[in-house]
Parts: C-alpha cells; sequence; structure tokens
C-alpha cells in the first residue's frame, strides 16, 4: 500500500484495523511518492502501481481534473481517504470543531482544547479563524483569493501542525487518545465507506495482481 505522506499512512491505519485484511496488507509509510507522481505512475499503467499494489490518495483527488488523474481514477486499485481535506487539515478541521468539554480532551498526555488551540496558533492567527463551528475548505479558500503570492505556507503549516510533539504523542499514544480514530468513530458512515472501497480494490489485485484465486479471497474477507 503507498501514501502520498505520513499523515495519510496515520490516517489510513485508524481506518483499518481489521485483523484480517492487515494480514494481507503491507502499508508503506516510510516511503512517500507525491500525489502528481502517484497519478503519473498510475496513468502510465506501471505494474506495481496499478495491478501489484493499492494507492491511498488524499480525498482532495476527487477535484483533480488532469488527464493523470482522469485515467488513474479509472482504476480499480485506488482508494481515496474520506473528507476532500488532506488528512492533515481535516483533522485540524474536526478537532478545532470539538467542544472544550467534548471527552476526547480528558487523555492521557493532557492534550486539552487549550492545548490544541496554542499548537494551531500559527494556522489560527494566518487564516484569521474565528469562533467554531468552521469550515476549513472556505477559509483556505478566502486566504488564497486575498494572498496571491500564497506558494506553499497553507501546506506547510498544517505539516508543521501535525509534526508538533503535542500532535504526534496522541497519534503515537493510547489507541483511544489518538484523533484519527476519534474522526472514525464519529464518522461511521464515511469510515465504512472508505472500508468497502478498499475491501473492493483489495480482491481485485489479489486476484489480478497476485494470481490467488478469486474464490479463496472472497472467502477469507466474507466477514468484512
Amino acid at each position: 500500500v503507498y501514501f502520498e505522506d505520513k499523515e495519510g499512512f496515520d490516517f489510513f491505519k485508524q481506518l483499518i484495523t481489521d485483523r484480517k485484511i492487515n494480514k494481507i496488507l503491507n502499508p508503506l509509510g516510510n516511503i512517500n511518492i507525491s500525489c502528481s507522481a502517484m497519478l503519473d505512475l498510475m496513468a502510465r499503467k506501471i505494474p506495481e502501481f496499478t495491478a501489484k499494489s493499492l494507492i491511498v490518495l488524499d480525498g482532495d483527488v476527487v477535484h483533480d481534473n488532469s488527464a493523470n488523474a482522469k485515467k488513474a481514477k479509472k482504476e480499480k486499485n485506488l482508494c481515496l481517504l474520506p473528507s476532500t481535506l488532506p488528512p492533515d487539515q481535516m483533522i485540524f478541521e474536526f478537532l478545532y470543531n470539538l467542544p472544550p468539554d467534548d471527552a476526547y480532551w480528558e487523555n492521557k498526555n493532557k492534550f486539552t482544547k487549550a492545548v490544541f488551540m496554542k499548537t494551531a496558533k500559527d494556522i489560527i492567527a494566518t487564516l484569521k479563524i474565528g469562533n467554531a463551528p468552521i469550515d476549513l475548505k472556505i477559509l483556505i479558500d478566502n486566504y488564497k483569493k486575498v494572498n496571491k503570492n500564497h506558494g506553499g505556507i497553507v501546506r506547510k503549516l498544517f505539516k508543521d501542525f501535525a509534526h508538533t510533539t503535542q500532535f504526534q504523542a496522541q497519534v503515537k499514544g493510547r489507541v483511544k487518545d489518538n484523533p484519527y480514530r476519534y474522526w472514525v468513530e464519529k464518522n461511521p458512515v464515511q469510515s465504512d465507506s472508505f472500508k468497502n472501497e478498499l475491501i473492493k480494490s483489495l480482491k481485485v489485485i489479489m486476484t489480478s495482481g497476485h494470481g490467488v484465486d478469486s474464490a479463496t479471497i472472497s472467502s477469507y474477507l466474507s466477514d468484512n
């Protein structure tokens, strides 16, 4: 399984927790290939990136109408993560919109709403974020309209947030404290939909890419 970045890998691990599925997966969390490079490899029909592996990309690929994206989206091994925001932006929006007295903030690392707001202060200041609930996509679009030379500023802000020691302690700590796992619990429809699509893709690559008998893999995954 290939991912765009570490955040995609972290999110995926909390979406796919089924032991049987994980037993036949090899998620390559330490190999990051950019979305554009991955789409290019898929469009060229390189077997490793079409028939033999699952490609997990951020949900914003849905809106990518480039020639490579159009070709890649026809491949049955492509799995798009829930949410049309990249995982680091999605999880920021999710946490920002949680009330201060939400059960999530009672965690082992004392990662409270106040601590979260402090770690996210650069994002909040740059995007001029006000009271929750927020729609992050609208805020980012507004920022980009006003700041024509934004470059990769927004992307870097969220990467920096996702790499803070406070946030990483939550991701690497207890399962119940993991923000991505909490998102999965609170968004069962989107989470189940991703899992079902992944199982469909998995059946295709196991049969066409790895020569496993169709009935065998269907039987193995029948509980899901």
